[in-house]
C-alpha cells in the first residue's frame, strides 16, 4: 500500500512538470486543448494521490489505537500516529487545494479575466507543497511502519489477552505493512 501511494504521488509530481512545461511552451492557443487535459488529469491524480494517503495515516492509525488500546505502553503509540497525521496532512491539504485553484483559475487566464502570472504563482505555490507533502508522507510512512513492527513486536511479547473493541482479536499490525514487513511466518 505504501509503495502504490508513494508511486502515485510520484506519478502526480512528474505530471504536474509535465503540465507546467506544456503551459510554458504554449503560443498563442497552440496546445491550450493538451495543456488543459493534461491538467484536469494531473489535477485528479494529485487530489487522488493526497486524499488516499491521508486516509491511509487515518485507517492505520485507526488500526494502532484499536491494537494498542488495552495496553500499558499503548498511549505512546496513540501518540506518534497522532503526530505523524498533525505533520502530513497539513501540506497534503495544501497541495490540493492550491492544486484545485490552479486548475480553476486557469479557465479565468483562458477568458482573460485573470491575468497569467496568477495561474504561474498558484503553480508554483502547487508544485511546492506537492514536493513537501511527498517528502514528509515518504518519512512518516517509513516511520509509521516501523511503529507498526514495534507494536507488533510489544504484542507478541504480551499474552494473548487484547481484545479488540469489538471483542475480537484484532488483526497483526504487522499484515498491514504487507511482505515488505519481515520473513514470513509459518502459521501451524
Amino acid at each position: 500500500m505504501v509503495l502504490a501511494l508513494l508511486t502515485t504521488s510520484l506519478v502526480s509530481i512528474v505530471c504536474f512538470i509535465v503540465t507546467a512545461v506544456m503551459g510554458f511552451m504554449m503560443v498563442g492557443r497552440t496546445g491550450l486543448g493538451q495543456h488543459f487535459m493534461f491538467g484536469f488529469f494531473t489535477t485528479f491524480l494529485v487530489t487522488l494521490a493526497q486524499s488516499m494517503t491521508m486516509f491511509y495515516f487515518i485507517g492505520t492509525g485507526r488500526q494502532v489505537k484499536d491494537l494498542a488500546s488495552n495496553h500499558p505502553a499503548g498511549s505512546d503509540f496513540i501518540q506518534r500516529t497522532k503526530r505523524f497525521k498533525a505533520v502530513v496532512f497539513p501540506p497534503a491539504m495544501w497541495a490540493i487545494l492550491f492544486t484545485m485553484a490552479t486548475m480553476i483559475l486557469g479557465g479565468g487566464v483562458d477568458t482573460h479575466v485573470i491575468p497569467p502570472f496568477v495561474h504561474t504563482v498558484l503553480a508554483a505555490a502547487s508544485l511546492y507543497f506537492i514536493l513537501i507533502a511527498f517528502w514528509k508522507e515518504a518519512k512518516y510512512m517509513i516511520e509509521h511502519n516501523k511503529l507498526m513492527l514495534e507494536l507488533d513486536c510489544l504484542l507478541k511479547a504480551t499474552p494473548s489477552s487484547s481484545v479488540g473493541p469489538t471483542g475480537a482479536t484484532p488483526a497483526s499490525p504487522a499484515s498491514l505493512i504487507g511482505p515488505s514487513a519481515g520473513p514470513p511466518t509459518q502459521d501451524a
